[in-house]
């Protein structure tokens, strides 16, 4: 999908090409930005609308994220990188769902497996805006990243009236804020739903924020605050992700060299892909070594012990690899409508590998092919964007789906957007 394409899909297009491009690309900007700003909202958004029994409204950003990706590929036939890339996406998904039929699974859970997609398209879509200047959406990054870590310091000194609600919704209860703890620690959600979903704004205003500028005071506020924020969530793969793009976006500003970054990326990418399959033998034989167990009950050491082991016997057999488990058999879909097999994977090569089989890791290959590529990346420009999501996306997916966070699932398209991108070109920054 990130792959070159012919010099036919990059000739200039045409007046009304352009007004299209135009309509898309705003399109994209007003959708993330509704979704984004009840994302960063929801807790108190979602009580208010249980107090006036308007539940449903919420649902109405998810017709206008379907329309809004309808519109992109149905108002205009001309060829992108971009619409190929998407196309090719759209595809995996269909011919995982015709799997997923085959096999059995409920209509309803295909139709949620779909859904989850939708932010990897709006992403995609919205890369289109970005790549006109970062600076366009830097405030609004900067306004979501101190509200939700103002939300966080509030659900800190005192308990928030939205925490835990829960309602009925066509038949099936939905958690609308959740509110947990985990070893006697609250996972603190502030203004968002869930410590997770708070956890991810902040990395998603966060890399957009540093991207935008390069002040080193723009630089040095954003990473404290996303710093005091993360720890306020106690997400650990959150602040994982956050350390890394902190360092990959330090390196760009200072190094000549891209190498440094580049190499950082993929063995990055590569322990997010192996850590499932190898990371319970590898800590079962240090503990063995040190006269210890593994009875951490940390989420880390849950996911460890219990549900990657669960996940990865799934792939009990050579068709599991080749066509995965088929769309609607992992995750939320799972939850909703087969709760007794319910698995989250909570990573996200492995949740990939499971809706799309073996074409999730010709996905990795070509995204550490781009990375490879990219050029210049000592600059705050498009490459560098590219990259540091990349490294973002991956370090945070070694514990996380990715895919059904709707932070994280943008971030994924916005990899993929920028990806598909000609690699020519460099941003409208502000250099103030």
């Amino acid at each position: 999908m990130i792959s070159t394409t012919s010099a036919a899909i990059d000739r200039p297009p045409d007046a009304s090409s352009v007004r299209l491009s135009l309509l898309h690309r705003y399109l994209a900007f007003a959708c993330v930005f509704i979704l984004l700003a009840t994302c960063t909202l929801e807790g108190p958004l979602r009580l208010f609308l249980v107090r006036i029994h308007a539940e449903s409204i919420l649902y109405m950003r998810d017709i206008l994220s379907l329309l809004t990706v309808l519109s992109f590929f149905l108002t205009s036939f001309s060829l992108s990188r971009v619409k190929l890339g998407l196309g090719a996406l759209f595809l995996a998904l269909l011919m995982s769902a015709l799997y997923a039929d085959v096999l059995g699974t409920q209509p309803k859970a295909i139709a949620m497996g779909f859904k989850v997609f939708l932010s990897v398209f709006l992403g995609a879509m919205f890369a289109e805006y970005l790549h006109k200047g970062t600076h366009r959406f830097m405030w609004f990054a900067v306004a979501g990243l101190l509200l939700t870590v103002i939300g966080l310091q509030w659900s800190a000194l005192r308990p928030t009236p939205w925490a835990g609600i829960d309602y009925e919704a066509a038949g099936i209860t939905v958690e609308g804020t959740r509110s947990w703890s985990i070893d006697g620690i609250d996972r603190l959600a502030g203004f968002a739903r869930s410590s997770s979903d708070a956890a991810n704004l902040i990395l998603l205003f966060y890399v957009i924020a540093i991207m935008a500028r390069k002040s080193w005071i723009n630089w040095t506020i954003m990473t404290a605050v996303s710093a005091y924020g993360l720890q306020l969530t106690t997400m650990r793969t959150a602040f994982l992700g956050f350390v890394i793009v902190a360092i990959i976006s330090l390196l760009l500003r200072v190094s000549k060299s891209g190498w440094l970054v580049k190499t950082g990326i993929i063995i990055t990418m590569i322990a997010a892909i192996v850590a499932p399959w190898s990371a319970q033998q590898i800590l079962g034989k240090y503990a063995a070594r040190k006269g210890q167990g593994l009875t951490d009950s940390g989420s880390m050491m849950m996911r460890i012990q219990e549900v990657w082991p669960d996940m990865t016997q799934r792939f009990h057999a050579p068709i599991d690899f080749a066509l995965g488990l088929g769309l609607g058999n992992v995750g939320v879909p799972q939850k909703l409508f087969n709760t007794n097999n319910y698995n989250p994977a909570d990573n996200m090569p492995l949740y990939a590998l499971a809706v799309f089989g073996s074409g999730s890791v010709f996905f990795h290959l070509l995204v550490a092919g781009r990375v490879v590529r990219s050029s210049r990346s000592h600059r705050i420009e498009a490459e560098a964007l590219f990259m540091a999501i990349a490294a973002m996306i991956y370090a945070v997916g070694v514990g996380l789906n990715g895919f059904e966070s709707v932070p994280l699932g943008l971030s994924i398209g916005l990899m993929v957007g920028f990806g598909l991108r000609s690699q020519s070109g460099d941003w409208d920054t502000d250099d103030t």
